[in-house]
């Protein structure tokens, strides 16, 4: 792997071949964590996983059809807090991250926030989209109170948490997914709550802190399978 420099972003394979069933093998979360203090990913899909479509991480539905793959079942998701990894079920529920745990696909940087902007009341994803959102890769985390968190899992309602993602310009959706493709949820105790978010509204006082890639470095996956996709 490159050299880790604050806020320049590594990505491990193309989401298209992830999506299209590129979901074996990969680097270790132990691999990764030593060129990143945040990220998100999928892990290797697990036979044992319930049926895909009604996990519901806090009783009250999830869904929703973007970033949506073709897998029979659910792949456990990973988010990277503070150089910590976590693993976020089909249900929402929050474990550690195994560390020799494969990641057919992630993204993680060594996030050193350069901008801080407190959020007002009702601030949602529309609203960062408008204001916040540039041509280049850029990381992001909204730490705080959220009034709601609607995830693939579930919707999270008077949340403590962090979000934690990055902004994909249109131009990168074929390489990286689209804008709600990379973005993870976690509550604060780390255990009840957590997963890809697909909207959001914020609470009282919640902060949003970005960092700018200067750099964008991509690894792509040594094996026919993946030389035989057609994109």
């Amino acid at each position: 792997m490159p050299s880790s420099i604050p806020n320049d972003i590594y990505q491990y394979s193309l989401w298209p071949a992830f999506a299209a069933g590129l979901d074996r093998g990969g680097p270790r979360v132990c691999d990764l964590i030593n060129h990143g203090t945040y990220g998100v990913g999928v892990f290797e899909k697990s036979p044992e996983s319930p049926p895909n479509g009604n996990g519901n991480g806090n009783g009250n539905g999830g869904g929703g059809s973007s970033g949506a793959l073709p897998f029979a079942t659910p792949p456990k998701e990973m988010v990277q807090i503070e150089g910590k990894a976590y693993s976020i079920a089909y249900d929402g529920t929050v474990e550690a991250a195994e560390p020799r745990a494969n990641l057919p696909y992630a993204m993680v940087s060594v996030f050193q926030p350069t901008q801080r902007v407190e959020l007002r009341s009702s601030f949602t994803f529309d609203d960062l989209r408008k204001v916040a959102w540039p041509n280049s890769p850029t990381s992001f985390r909204i730490t705080g109170a959220f009034r709601s968190v609607h995830t693939k899992q579930g919707l999270y309602e008077e949340a403590e948490g962090t979000i934690f993602g990055f902004m994909i310009p249109r131009w990168q959706a074929a390489v990286s997914g689209d804008e709600y493709s990379q973005m993870r949820f976690i509550d604060d105790d780390r255990k009840q709550g957590g997963g890809s978010v697909l909207g959001f509204e914020a609470g009282e006082g919640a902060l949003l802190e970005s960092g700018g890639c200067g750099r964008f470095h991509l690894g792509f996956p040594q094996d026919e399978k993946f030389n035989q996709l057609k994109f």
